[in-house]
């Protein structure tokens, strides 16, 4: 048995936007992003380089962003460059 599907997320998991370092930052600071038109509506799971950050709400004309506000970045810094990150396996 899938161990996401046994939380409750269903089908969610399987309908994921990888987004791009900008576009992160922003749904990070619970800022609009747009979705690629051909998104499926509904709960929509957003991800970075593979890693989860959280769920948007897709309702066809725009997507409800639904990480927690308390959570938020609220610095308005943008780096140049994409940081790099080392992965570790």
């Amino acid at each position: 048995r899938d161990s996401v599907a046994s939380r409750g997320l269903g089908d969610v998991y399987k309908r994921q936007v990888e987004l791009s370092h900008a576009e992160a930052l922003n749904y990070l600071r619970s800022q609009a992003i747009a979705l690629p038109a051909d998104t499926p509506r509904g709960f929509i799971l957003v991800t970075y380089r593979g890693l989860p950050l959280g769920f948007m709400k897709n309702i066809g004309n725009r997507a409800n962003n639904l990480y927690p506000n308390e959570w938020r970045i609220k610095s308005q810094y943008n780096p140049e460059e994409e940081p790099h990150i080392v992965d570790i396996e």
